[in-house]
């Protein structure tokens, strides 16, 4: 039974990060770019930003023209981005209008440590995680989530709080995809002292026929 595991499933049970399978770009999927997309629609010209999980560098080279731009990934795939285990170190000593974090949040083993060093940093932060369903029990979703290499299992509410408990309220919420389990979300964040939260805090991304996913696979 041990050898039906996934190598990710293993990784994470071994509790080291998995600096083999993001040095890879072929680790990396295509359909990740449509992600990287909305979170650049939401960061305006002439900030600065701090990515965290650059990989193949979608992201990052829609933004980059336009803003103060560093780039920091576990495994770097270019000379440009810092080399960063956001579970262990520091991050830049430099404050950010921006920090954006896509596909990460699912493999910090210290998300709460994490998400104060991030707050910490920048005035907004946009960051996507597949959420647990609030309906279902942690122990329900736990291997499956363990078999894509994720050692956490916050509902939506819950990771809010990651980010309201030092001191960044939710601004708006995209909902990018659904399955049976998962619901995954980008979300923007900001600071308490600056803009009030928009009007629903709530938006979707919706498909060429108006409407809001369907259930589907193909999480990070």
């Amino acid at each position: 039974m041990h050898n039906n595991r996934s190598v990710a499933g293993q990784i994470a049970e071994a509790q080291t990060p998995d600096r083999l399978r993001w040095g890879n770009p072929l680790s990396y999927k295509p359909e990740w770019g449509e992600r990287a997309k909305c979170a650049a629609s939401l960061v305006p010209d002439n900030v600065s930003v701090l990515e965290i999980g650059v990989g193949t560098g979608v992201f990052r080279e829609l933004v980059k023209g336009r803003t103060a731009f560093v780039g920091s990934d576990l495994q770097p795939l270019d000379a440009a981005s810092i080399a960063l285990d956001l579970d262990r170190d520091p991050l830049p000593d430099t404050h950010f209008d921006y920090a954006v974090l896509l596909g990460v949040f699912e493999y910090l083993r210290q998300p709460e440590a994490a998400a104060e060093k991030i707050c910490n940093t920048a005035d907004h932060v946009i960051a996507s995680y597949c959420c647990r369903r609030a309906d279902l029990k942690r122990p329900a979703v736990l291997e499956s989530r363990r078999r894509r290499g994720w050692v956490n299992s916050f509902d939506r509410a819950e990771f809010i709080q990651l980010f309201s408990r030092h001191g960044h309220k939710l601004f708006s919420s995209m909902l990018l995809k659904a399955t049976d389990e998962i619901e995954e979300f980008l979300m923007e964040f900001r600071r308490s002292d600056m803009a009030t939260r928009r009007t629903s805090g709530e938006h979707a991304l919706v498909n060429d026929q108006g409407n809001v996913p369907s259930p589907r696979n193909g999480a990070n």
